[in-house]
């Protein structure tokens, strides 16, 4: 039997955050070894938004956060149409079976 499915919907929020973690310090490590092989960066390879490798970090974390924003929104949406689906069957004893039936997707 096969699948379609995508990677990407296998992978639980702890194993996406352990790889960002994991990109973050091996960015870190690269980072220094450059250094140390080519002296520090004289500044002309970067935006100045990207010079400071604090600044980066900051981006990279402020770039995550909204990934995990993204995520508890999607979690309460998918959780208010089982709710909704919930309603609808202790108001009418039936189950929404077909897209005629479903709930309106929010934009």
């Amino acid at each position: 039997m096969q699948a379609d499915a995508s990677p990407g919907a296998n992978r639980s929020g702890d194993w996406i955050r352990g790889e960002v973690e994991k990109k973050i310090n091996e960015a870190r490590a690269t980072d220094d070894e450059e250094d140390r092989r080519s002296g520090p960066s004289t500044g002309d390879d970067l935006p100045d938004e990207l010079l400071d490798p604090d600044s980066r970090l900051a981006r990279l974390l402020a770039a995550k956060a909204r990934l995990d924003d993204d995520a508890a929104t999607r979690q309460a949406d998918y959780e208010a149409k089982l709710r909704a689906r919930e309603e609808h069957k202790k108001r009418t004893g039936k189950g929404m079976r077909d897209a005629s039936q479903s709930l309106p997707r929010s934009a």
